[in-house]
């Protein structure tokens, strides 16, 4: 994965959040979150239950449901623009190290 689960842990809250950072104008599957992130199918659900209960991620019904961060939230607005900024520091980070050595 990438720069939030490196700063945050790989705990499935943040797997999740991650994925839809990444990927933020897309919509997203319950088994396309699974495969890349080998989150438990029920916690995935449940994780998505509890996000769009909260209205940060939107729910669009169909075979199969799809899910997409909420452009008109604040906190969905946050994620969107902090991902590369956490990418271009870890990125720094690296080539830092890669100095060192």
């Amino acid at each position: 994965m990438g720069a939030f689960s490196d700063i945050f842990g790989k705990v499935p809250k943040v797997l999740l959040l991650e994925m839809f950072a990444e990927n933020s104008d897309d919509y997203l599957t319950a088994s396309d979150i699974i495969e890349e992130t080998r989150i438990s199918k029920r916690a995935v659900y449940l994780l998505l239950e509890k996000y769009v209960n909260e209205g940060l991620l939107i729910k669009l019904n169909g075979k199969p449901k799809k899910y997409k961060l909420n452009k008109n939230d604040l906190r969905a607005i946050a994620l969107k623009n902090i991902e590369p900024a956490l990418v271009m520091g870890k990125l720094e980070y690296e080539l830092k190290l890669d100095e060192i050595n």
